[in-house]
This record gives structure tokens, sequence and C-alpha cells, in this order.
């Protein structure tokens, strides 16, 4: 999975969802949370997403940075507010949910 920004891709000036997915390296779950994440967003919000990726092992600095202490983890920083998903997104519901929050409405 790369990273897309679906502005780039269709002209929309629609904000996208922005997410990164950190990981630790290629542990079951962590595999298992990118296939799953690939999985919805393609399906679901059709090449209209940014994903960046980070290795734990690799960065774990970026991690810290985010309150980051356990992996598979998803952190969606746009749409605000800012969501974290533990686990490796098996529950495709929980994080399409998560990906299409309204502040407005989950007050």
């Amino acid at each position: 999975m790369t990273l897309r920004d679906a502005s780039d891709t269709t002209g929309s000036r629609t904000p996208s969802p922005r997410v990164i997915l950190f990981v630790a390296g290629s542990e079951r779950n962590s595999r298992m949370a990118r296939e799953n994440l690939k999985r919805i967003c393609e399906s679901d919000l059709h090449d209209k997403y940014q994903v960046r990726i980070v290795d734990v092992l690799v960065d774990v600095e970026t991690a810290l940075s985010h309150n980051v202490l356990l992996t598979p983890c998803l952190l969606i920083q746009f749409p605000e507010p800012a969501i974290m998903i533990v686990g490796n997104l098996s529950d495709a519901a929980a994080v399409q949910d998560a990906l299409h929050s309204d502040p407005e409405t989950s007050e």
C-alpha cells in the first residue's frame, strides 16, 4: 500500500481520510492489519485516501511522537478528531465508521 492523495489523482479539493498505520515488521497481526486496511480503503474509499505506514522497528521515534505504544495501531488523523484503533483491523465496520466520522454529529 502506498501513500495516496486523492486531491492529486481526482482533482477534487475535498479532503480525503489521512491515516498512519503503525506496524511491527512483518509480524502476523501487522501483516493482517496492512491487508485489512488495504481492502477497506480500496473497497470503501475508492482511492480517496492518504496512508502512511510506519514500521516501529525501524522508526520508533515517529510512533512515540504520536503516543503509539501498541502495534498494530491505526491513527486516523483526518477527519478530526483523531482516532486510534489498536489491533489487526479485522472489524471493518468499526474502521469504516471511524474513517467516515463527522465531528459535528459525534457530540
